[in-house]
């Protein structure tokens, strides 16, 4: 089976996946994927190909570009999701929607982050999500292609817990020095990348890419960005993805996704988890 994008959520992947065994053979399931497109395009499908928050995070001259569209124009037809006043202001129908598009876009991520895993066994991975309280974990498969990695690549079962708090104090500072936070520049503060960009939007001068270190594990950008993931679907961080038409001729809706803070207590919560991760070393 080959798929060449990524569920809603897991129970829809596990079911089109299994396919392929269903004949009790061996098979394989191949899915194609892209973070940000799958993203837009599955985050679009649930808010019914409607736009949301179109006014926080589309550059300034979009705000009123759309502002002057939306009162002139009625074919623009605008759902609003996350408002940027109190949210109690919202009604009863724009919270209940809020909440389903919220879950959704949870369980998006989570298909996400399974996707990106290098090195967790896929079928402990799935397992996970059905198994009831004191049921035990099945045994790797070392047949998927985490398993045959993990073997060939040899990689370490290593405590990350410095490298997770490192992180929140990054998206911690960024917040407080009131910078729009992506993945993308998280991450590369995390690896002190001292590109043209790090240097001329002013996360060089953060104290937290001062004082931290280098990572010590390979591929420094590939892993600071799966658990960023993983931190977002633990609720550790705070994130929103809004969907909107780049124009007014456009045809597909474009997607920008922001960090907007840590939970509350997070750096509090975060040293009672666990956060083992397969590393692979330089």
């Amino acid at each position: 089976m080959i798929f060449d994008f990524v569920f809603l959520h897991v129970a829809n992947l596990v079911q089109q996946i299994g396919r392929a065994g269903r004949d009790g053979n061996e098979a394989k399931s191949v899915i194609f994927y892209s973070i940000k497109k799958d993203l837009r395009t599955n985050f679009g499908i649930l808010a019914e190909n409607h736009e949301t928050q179109v006014f926080n995070y589309t550059p300034l001259y979009h705000n009123y570009y759309y502002l002057f569209n939306i009162f002139f124009f009625s074919y623009l037809i605008l759902f609003i999701l996350n408002r940027p006043f109190n949210t109690q202001n919202m009604t009863d129908q724009e919270h209940k929607r809020k909440c389903q598009l919220d879950t959704g876009l949870h369980k998006i991520h989570e298909v996400l982050l399974f996707c990106r895993n290098q090195y967790d066994c896929r079928n402990q991975i799935i397992s996970c999500y059905y198994l009831w309280n004191g049921d035990n974990v099945p045994s790797p498969c070392l047949k998927c292609d985490n398993c045959r990695k993990r073997i060939k690549e040899k990689p370490t079962y290593e405590n990350c817990i410095d490298d997770v708090c490192h992180l929140l104090e990054i998206i911690e500072e960024m917040n407080s020095n009131n910078f729009e936070i992506t993945e993308d520049d998280v991450v590369e503060v995390f690896c002190k990348s001292n590109t043209k960009k790090i240097r001329e939007s002013g996360l060089a001068e953060l104290e937290v890419y001062k004082s931290g270190r280098k990572p010590k594990f390979g591929k420094p950008k590939e892993v600071a960005s799966y658990i960023l993931a993983d931190l977002v679907i633990r609720n550790y961080i705070q994130q929103k993805t809004s969907l909107y038409y780049s124009s007014p001729n456009a045809q597909t809706l474009s997607a920008s996704t922001f960090i907007t803070g840590l939970v509350v207590e997070a750096k509090v919560r975060v040293m009672l988890d666990s956060w083992y991760y397969w590393i692979h070393k330089k």
